[in-house]
C-alpha cells in the first residue's frame, strides 16, 4: 500500500489552518466591538428615556398643586431615579394669569453631565 500523494491528498495544510484561524480570530473581535457598541448605546437610551419619563412627572406633579409660586427649586427623584436630579423654575409670561414651567433633569453618563429640559405653560386655576 503506497501513501496518498500530495496532489490527490484532501486534508488542510498547517497555513491554511493558521489564515483560517486569523479570520475568524479577526471576525469575532469585530462582532466583539459591536456588541460592545450596542451596549453602550443603550446604558445612554435608558438614561435618555428615563430623564424624559421623571421630567413629565414633575411637571404633572406641578400641574397638580393648586397654585403656581414663582422661583426656583431643586431636588432629587429618589429611588425612582438614583442617578438623576430635578431643577424646577416656574416664571409669569407676559399674559396675565399664565405661567411657564420648566424642569431640568440632570445625571450622569458616563462620567459626562447630562440634562434634558421639559416646558410648558399652565393657566393660574381660579
Amino acid at each position: 500500500m503506497t501513501p496518498p500523494s500530495p496532489a490527490t491528498s484532501r486534508a488542510f495544510s498547517l497555513v491554511e489552518l493558521l489564515a483560517a484561524l486569523t479570520i475568524l480570530g479577526v471576525a469575532v473581535l469585530g462582532i466583539l466591538d459591536v456588541v460592545a457598541a450596542c451596549a453602550r448605546n443603550t446604558s445612554t437610551v435608558m438614561g435618555h428615556t428615563r430623564a424624559v419619563l421623571l421630567a413629565r412627572e414633575k411637571i404633572e406633579e406641578t400641574l397638580a398643586e393648586q397654585a403656581f409660586v414663582t422661583g426656583t427649586d431643586s431636588g432629587t427623584f429618589g429611588p425612582a431615579g438614583p442617578r438623576h436630579a430635578w431643577h424646577r423654575e416656574i416664571e409669569t409670561t407676559e399674559t396675565d394669569g399664565l405661567y411657564e414651567i420648566t424642569v431640568t433633569v440632570t445625571w450622569d453618563e458616563q462620567g459626562v453631565e447630562k440634562r434634558y429640559a421639559l416646558t410648558t405653560l399652565a393657566a393660574e386655576r381660579e
